[in-house]
């Protein structure tokens, strides 16, 4: 299994301007492995391609995801 968060970040540039970036991270409680990945914007199709990266990096196969069902993690997540 799986537990899966995002994380609203901000990045300051030298010259003082803020970007907004979302932080998706997995660990796998198993065997303790993680993967993170920043992403422009927070919605189910980065959420999506997160899990897909996800499951091309990680050693094991991957059967259970767990969330905090927010909006990110809605009803296309479960059919991708």
């Amino acid at each position: 299994m799986s537990k899966m968060d995002v994380k609203f970040l901000i990045f300051k540039a030298d010259n003082g301007e803020k970007t907004k970036r979302y932080q998706f991270t997995t660990i796998d409680v198993a065997i303790r492995i993680r993967a993170l990945k920043i992403c422009e914007k927070d919605h189910e199709k980065s959420a999506i391609d997160f899990v897909n990266y996800e499951i091309e990096r990680f050693p094991v196969e991957i059967h259970t995801i767990r969330t905090d069902r927010v909006c990110e993690f809605q009803t296309k997540l479960h059919c991708a």
